[in-house]
């Protein structure tokens, strides 16, 4: 045996049998052995001396007519039959040994070079340069020499199942200190040995059920301890099915393979249909390790992957002992089965795999709508799926508040905890939102936000807790959805900026939305009454329960409404409440007329309660409205009785206008009265009756007539009021006197020549109100009171 300087063998076994033969001049070598790792050759042949070249020195030529290639570890494995060539020329000066020509020829395969031994710097030295033929499975496994990557080549001859090899290029430079002993076993530095084999049509066994890789095509590089095998795109993977993974490269890396297992790592990108991928999972020895959650059937798209492996390397690997990290990427993936009761659809994202646990990201149509998904397996466990959405998403996820939210709001919502519960963080800063049965709005862009605890059961969704902070508004309580409609809210505390804190209770009974509300105190703005903004037209009933309701212009105590309504009609209300100062208010609605009808045993208190009027002290009021089904509008009448106006502006510029007329006049007629005299009667006017015709939309309050009239004063009055614009256009007569004057307009006959429209009299004076609802202007014609009875319409402002 070969002994290094650090003791380390490389020969396990030689023996070279040589006797001389005269009558040929050579020596017979039979029966030969050459053995290195428990692999080897035993061979017949000669020793003879020759003249190649003419040249100085000895030439000796060792050939091996007859080997035989044997692995006593494999006794299955065919021997392979061969011969050898090797000429040796002994120089006359020097002590290098030359190597002309060295041949190895196993089957059908053959590795042919050149080399020397000899001095190379101060050291012993071996070199050795060639190449080979193509060579087979069965060729490579007869000359792959031991020395080179040992464990790599116990596992490589075990599982290379076909394939072609070569031309190999092979590089050896060996000296003395190259040789080590590694836990008893010898190695050489990986300098030592450079060898290069390319190789097409590879199949290579694989691990547990998966099958055979096959038609691989690349390059293998090795060192005597390194080794290296790198493909190109060709290559597949056949699944049971029939279904393909194609490999787009390929790198199995071994960079020492000195000691026993040593460390390996293998990188594969491959490219198939998603079904394909799926399939893969569920052979052991992934099977055991992954839990797949739909069948290949189930699953459609495409996937590409990137899969990084550690292991250790021996004949059988410990799978265990396996680390991985395996990238995939997913596009236009669709899952036929719903996952947790949701359909999948368009996902295009990636999916991480490790030691630590999966991780999920990408977008995909969730039920429809376009979600960002974050989900997490094993120690960083947990989900998240972020989604914007529209009206339409809303109503599919089953959050439909119809125009009560108007405009995209992002959802975040995460895995279910242990009780199956999962949280919704919902931002709605993007949104308009418009909840007119709390008089409540919020415009898009201001910020506000959700928290929603919720868990499923078949189609219906428990809102365990629901959280909502907004400007002016806060929030907390419970619901259910169930089917994609809401059934139930249950907000135990509310608080709205301006109107106060109370608890709501909402729940669906068939198709109408119920909805109660309970407080000791509200105070609620002209916007609530306003008919104005929101609301889908769906049918609602909403019941109000308080203590005390304050508005800008009065209170109500111990209220009680109740209003239903239907494609934004009111079709059901019910009140009782008392005014401030004791007076009563009560409304019904007709069942058959479907009128609504008010009265107020204070029509001032009640005015100003509505903010419609703020100058009226007591009398009693009767507001009939009737909704028009078809237009949603209301139209109505207003009657009051025994009323005074006090402090009234308008009145004392008009009675001032009075005597004004009187005096340049001199009409015996009118009462002589003073300005001090008209002012202060203007500051207390009595109003026997009231009485006006109005349609109300959304926007305009249209007065189609008016009068009032009293001991002293008579007034006509038509035109509109403008909620939107918020403007007023009102025109109308003003008639002094009113009982003396009213009387010529009930004369038979001539009574609408003198006294013009019956709640006129025989002279009267037209007036103008417009501009704003806040501080309107009044304009006076002086020349009406000169055109008696009919001739004054010509004179009403236009």
């Amino acid at each position: 045996m070969f002994i290094a300087q650090n003791h380390a063998t490389i020969l396990d076994e030689a023996e070279l049998k040589l006797v001389y033969n005269p009558e040929r001049h050579i020596f017979d070598a039979a029966g030969s052995r050459v053995f290195v790792g428990g692999d080897g050759a035993t061979f017949n042949g000669f020793l003879a001396a020759a003249r190649f070249e003419d040249v100085a020195g000895l030439d000796l030529a060792l050939v091996a007519d007859e080997i035989t290639a044997t692995d006593p570890d494999r006794p299955g494995v065919q021997e392979m039959r061969g011969g050898a060539f090797l000429h040796l020329r002994l120089p006359d000066e020097g002590d290098t040994l030359e190597i002309p020509r060295a041949e190895v020829a196993l089957g059908g395969a053959s590795i042919r070079g050149r080399g020397f031994v000899g001095s190379l710097g101060g050291s012993p030295t071996f070199g050795f340069v060639g190449d080979s033929s193509q060579i087979t499975v069965a060729e490579m496994r007869a000359l792959w020499p031991v020395l080179i990557a040992p464990n790599t080549r116990e596992w490589a001859l075990a599982n290379i199942e076909g394939g072609v090899f070569g031309p190999a290029a092979v590089t050896i430079v060996l000296r003395p200190d190259m040789i080590e002993d590694v836990n008893g076993e010898t190695h050489l530095a990986d300098e030592a040995i450079q060898l290069e084999v390319p190789f097409r049509g590879l199949q290579m066994a694989l691990i547990g059920e998966i099958p055979s890789a096959r038609n691989l095509t690349g390059t293998m590089t090795a060192g005597a301890r390194s080794f290296a095998a790198r493909t190109g795109a060709g290559g597949v993977l056949p699944l049971p099915s029939g279904r393909e993974i194609a490999f787009d490269s390929v790198l199995f890396e071994i960079r020492d393979s000195a000691g026993d297992a040593p460390p390996a790592n293998i990188q594969i990108a491959a490219s198939a249909d998603a079904a394909a991928f799926v399939e893969l999972a569920g052979l052991e020895p992934i099977a055991s390790q992954a839990d797949t959650v739909v069948s290949p059937e189930e699953i459609s798209g495409r996937a590409t992957a990137n899969v990084d492996l550690g292991m250790r390397m021996a004949r059988r690997i410990d799978v265990d002992s396996i680390g991985y990290l395996i990238n995939l990427g997913l596009s236009d993936v669709d899952v036929a089965r719903p996952l947790e009761g949701r359909r999948i659809r368009g996902f295009n994202g990636s999916i991480r795999i490790a030691g630590e646990g999966v991780q999920v990201r990408g977008r995909a149509l969730i039920d429809g709508v376009r979600a960002d998904i974050d989900y997490r397996i094993g120690q960083d466990a947990g989900m998240e799926v972020a989604a914007t959405l529209d009206a339409d998403a809303r109503e599919r996820l089953g959050f439909d508040f119809g125009d009560r939210i108007r405009g995209p709001v992002s959802v975040v919502t995460g895995e279910p905890d242990s009780d199956g519960v999962r949280q919704l963080a919902i931002d709605l800063t993007d949104a308009a939102l418009d909840f007119p049965e709390i008089a409540w709005r919020k415009a898009a862009g201001r910020p506000a936000s959700a928290v929603v605890r919720y868990s499923e059961s078949g189609e219906t969704l428990n809102l365990r807790t629901i959280e909502i902070v907004a400007p002016g508004l806060s929030a907390a309580g419970l619901g259910e959805v169930r089917g994609g409609a809401l059934q139930r809210l249950a907000f135990h505390d509310i608080s709205v900026s301006g109107l106060g804190r109370f608890s709501l209770q909402a729940s669906r009974q068939d198709d109408v939305l119920v909805t109660a509300v309970e407080a000791d105190e509200l105070t609620v703005s002209r916007g609530l009454f306003s008919g104005g903004g929101g609301g889908d037209g769906a049918p609602f009933r909403l019941s109000v329960v308080a203590g005390r309701l304050r508005t800008e212009g009065g209170s109500l105590r111990d209220m009680r409404l109740t209003l239903g309504t239907r494609g934004g009609v009111i079709e059901r209300f019910d009140l009782s409440a008392t005014l401030d100062g004791g007076g009563q208010l009560r409304g019904l609605m007709g069942e058959q007329t479907g009128a609504i009808r008010i009265l107020s045993s204070d029509a001032g208190a009640f005015l100003r309660l509505i903010d419609l009027y703020g100058r009226a002290q007591g009398g009693a009021l009767a507001l009939v409205l009737r909704p028009d089904l078809e237009t949603g509008a209301l139209s109505g009448s207003l009657n009051a009785e025994n009323f005074r106006v006090v402090g009234e502006p308008a009145m004392g510029q008009l009675l001032a206008t009075e005597e004004q007329l009187a005096r340049n006049e001199r009409d015996d007629v009118r009462d002589q009265r003073t300005p001090a005299a008209a002012r202060e009667s203007a500051d207390n006017v009595i109003i026997d009756r009231l009485a006006a015709n109005f349609t109300r939309t959304a926007d305009v309050l249209t007065i189609r007539e008016a009068f009032v009239r009293g001991p002293s004063v008579g007034i006509t009055l038509r035109g509109t009021v403008g909620y939107a614009a918020n403007r007023v256009s009102l025109t109308g007569t003003y008639i002094p006197a009113y009982q003396i004057n009213n009387f010529f307009s009930r004369i038979p006959i001539l009574g609408q020549a003198l006294g013009g429209r019956q709640s006129e009299g025989l002279l009267g004076v037209t007036f103008e109100v417009t501009g704003p609802a806040e501080s309107p202007n009044l304009r006076i014609n002086p020349a009406s009171v000169l055109a008696p009875g009919l001739l004054r319409s010509l004179f009403d402002f236009r």
